[in-house]
């Protein structure tokens, strides 16, 4: 690697302009020196979440080497989206305990109190005003030009939130190709202007439950569309939100030039001309047809019409897909070059190229080349857990979504690899949900009590504790949390300390069931014999086997350092959970540590992805996974030479509470209220369980983990993978006898017919 004079930005040299200072030091005459000499190829990676806009930059080694963000609550605070992005679930749950649940309502309350998100929100609808983005992306890259070269950037990628969409007006693209460089894009894109809805819905919004259930029931079934479209309807799908304007507000969509993704639509600032949609995103829309791999165009007339009969349906189809753009085909190429506005305003070189942008789950999945048969598991993510697999085959399910692989991708007519997620929405809401109603508002306190309680809550078979969490009741299902216990639903355990350990173990038990599901069915398809058939019967897989589930978990999200609920993962998969060394920065060289912001898996995906694309630009032919495992040899032998043992290495810290922010004290007035309350005998809070919000938990907690290399794979190393947890094979089968049972009380929650 050449010499950098690169320093990281940390705490004591990072600062936070806001865009008028800023832009005092960038423009096409005038721009300040930078601080940072950068003299080999570095590549840009933009992460834009419902909450803000993040940025890294990386050099040829991949390691970060400076980040950036803006918060849309603290420096926007002019689009008035301080609010929480829970509200809406929250709301309808709290009615759902309208009557006898008081404790339930107060906690919920207490959350809503504390948590802000960068959204709109009116009674069921959430939305993100698209000029919010614009303003940020100009905030971020007048703040980075003065500590960084920007002409050594040689590929920018970036990543979305999934299901947002972005609708531009017919003066879109005029308006894109006259930017000038003395103007900032926030004054040049003003909303009525350049989107025809300036303020789209978001991932939260919950407004289209009927149009949802309706695009199933007219296309013949959840299972229909599945297997058209690899994934079900739901509220927050982009062909949802689109039936829903043209029902409501057809001027609007009569309006529109392109409907674009959230991630198309960062890539259009980027390029200067509206970005054509990729194969991911179509995917992701809900409209794209997986196996023949073009728009359905029977789904955009029944969308556009209700009615296949009417005339003008197949007219009205056409026009949709024009609106939707001409998708390209996954390949190694970048979109094209940056516009001139950034060449000129901000010094980026005319040469830089602009990748495809990426959806945040396919972004996941490009941080760490997965294995056949690896699992990533992203924790608490939009208030959601997801699960990413690789897969060959197309085996469309109404449990997971189906997407095409941006790294391998069909040649010479060959089929293309997919990519399998399983998303649980809530997952976290519901564990900050019942940490603010049973734990003092403490994750040490829900730790104990996880630790404290047996698995399962008991130790009869026939006496297990399961709770599901479905505050919104999309789709016909049950609204708010549904306990059992006997096998017979309750309103409240008769311990209530049960409540932390029951939620993650049917939490986990629910992403082990469909896993087990889904591996079953593709050892079938390329022929393998099932375990027992008499088993496989009834649940569809051998709920005792480890043939029909991952072999490895790779764990990364907000709450992935948590102990307890790694080791709990871990025996419930029956699988060893690693972390990626490539994702913690403070596992890089000494000169690129201590950056004094959070590095996503998103960004870092969508900047390997950039930096791939780049070196297949200059005629490297690497796969993309040969691309990352060469560039991770560093990292790998860097954490040999710095272990005390060769066969020791340190994982990131990991503990019971500190990663999960602690929710800071009530107000004194507000203590009043709630001290009143409990006072009169409404409710009993969780004081009464005997622990203090404050008091360290009962397991374990060291600074760090040391684990021994993997000796099932030994080339782990060399992966830059770090074990941090090891199953417990008792547990495991346990865990497998209770498969069943739990799979039948399931199917009762999710068809709302208890």
């Amino acid at each position: 690697m050449k010499e950098s004079s690169v320093r990281p930005i940390t705490s004591q040299n990072f600062a936070s302009p806001c865009l008028e200072e800023a832009s005092q030091c960038v423009g096409p005459s005038k721009r300040c020196e930078p601080n940072l000499k950068i003299k080999e190829p570095y590549f840009l990676s933009l992460d834009l979440s419902i909450e803000k806009l993040g940025l890294i930059i990386i050099d040829d080694d991949l390691n970060v080497i400076l980040t950036e963000e803006v918060n849309f609550d603290e420096d926007l605070p002019e689009y008035g989206n301080k609010t929480t992005a829970s509200f809406i679930r929250l709301m309808r749950l709290l009615t759902y305990f309208k009557k006898s649940k008081t404790f339930v309502k107060l906690n919920a309350i207490r959350l809503i109190l504390i948590t802000q998100r960068g959204c709109l929100i009116n009674e069921e609808s959430s939305c993100s005003p698209t000029h919010m983005c614009v303003k940020a992306l100009d905030i971020l890259l007048a703040r980075i030009s003065s500590k960084v070269d920007l002409e050594a950037i040689r590929c920018i990628g970036g990543a979305a939130h999934q299901n947002s969409s972005v609708w531009w007006s017919k003066a879109a693209p005029t308006l894109l190709s006259r930017l000038t460089p003395h103007r900032s894009l926030s004054e040049q894109l003003l909303p009525d202007q350049t989107w025809t809805m300036p303020n789209p819905p978001n991932y939260y919004d919950l407004t289209t439950i009927n149009e949802a259930q309706s695009l199933e029931w007219l296309i013949g079934g959840p299972e229909e569309l599945v297997k058209r479209v690899g994934c079900r309807a739901s509220c927050r799908l982009t062909s949802v939100q689109i039936m829903k304007v043209r029902q409501n507000q057809r001027n609007i969509l009569e309006a529109t030039e392109r409907i674009s993704t959230a991630s198309a639509f960062l890539a259009t600032l980027f390029i200067g001309r509206l970005s054509p949609p990729c194969e991911g995103d179509a995917s992701g829309m809900g409209l794209w047809n997986v196996q023949d791999r073009k728009w359905d165009l029977s789904l955009l007339s029944l969308i556009m019409c209700s009615d296949f009969a009417k005339a003008e349906s197949l007219n009205e189809g056409l026009n949709l897909m024009e609106k939707l753009g001409k998708p390209r085909a996954e390949s190694f190429e970048p979109l094209g070059s940056i516009a001139n506005y950034f060449v000129r305003r901000y010094g980026f070189s005319a040469d830089c190229q602009v990748a495809g942008f990426l959806g945040h789950h396919l972004a996941k999945f490009m941080s760490y080349p997965l294995g056949p048969r690896d699992a990533m598991i992203c924790w608490g993510d939009s208030d959601a857990d997801s699960v990413i697999l690789p897969t060959s085959l197309y085996l469309p399910d109404l449990t997971r979504q189906i997407l095409p692989n941006p790294a391998e991708f069909s040649v010479g007519g060959k089929e293309a690899a997919r990519v399998a997620v399983l998303e649980y929405k809530d997952a976290n809401l519901a564990r900050s949900f019942i940490r603010e109603s049973y734990c003092n508002s403490s994750w040490r306190t829900f730790d104990a009590l996880v630790t404290l309680i047996a698995e399962g809550g008991r130790v009869g078979l026939d006496d297990k504790l399961y709770t599901f969490f479905t505050p919104h009741g999309e789709l016909g299902g049950l609204s708010g949390i549904s306990r059992f216990e006997h096998g017979q639903r309750t309103e409240e355990f008769r311990d209530r300390r049960a409540n932390p350990r029951s939620l993650l173990e049917s939490q986990l038990l629910r992403m082990r069931c469909h896993l087990s599901r889904a591996y079953q069915r593709s050892n079938e398809e390329i022929g393998l014999s099932a375990c027992n058939e008499a088993i496989i019967d009834h649940p569809g897989f051998d709920p005792y086997h480890h043939s029909a589930l991952p072999s490895r978990i790779i764990i990364t999200g907000r709450n992935f350092e948590n102990r307890i609920l790694v080791e709990l993962l871990s025996s419930i998969i029956g699988a060893p959970v690693y972390q990626s060394a490539s994702h913690f920065p403070s596992n890089y060289p000494a000169s690129h540590k201590d950056l004094p912001l959070e590095v996503t898996p998103s960004m870092l995906g969508a900047g390997y992805k950039a930096a791939w694309n780049y070196n297949r630009h200059l005629g490297s032919t690497a796969s993309y996974s040969n691309f990352l495992n060469s560039k991770f040899l560093l990292l790998a032998r860097l954490l040999q030479d710095s272990s005390v043992d060769s066969q020791i290495v340190t994982a990131p810290k990991i503990d019971a509470s500190n990663k999960m922010v602690e929710r800071p004290r009530f107000s004194h007035n507000f203590s009043q209220v709630a001290s009143k309350i409990i006072g009169n005998g409404i409710i009993k809070s969780s004081p009464a369980l005997n622990y203090d919000a404050n008091s360290p938990p009962t397991t374990s907690n060291d600074s760090s983990i040391h684990v021994k290399a993997n000796t099932t794979y030994p080339n782990d190393a060399g992966s830059v993978l770090i074990k941090v947890a090891e199953p417990d094979e008792d547990l495991f089968q346990r865990y497998g006898a209770q498969a069943v049972e739990f799979l039948r009380l399931e199917s009762f929650v999710t068809r709302g017919i208890i």
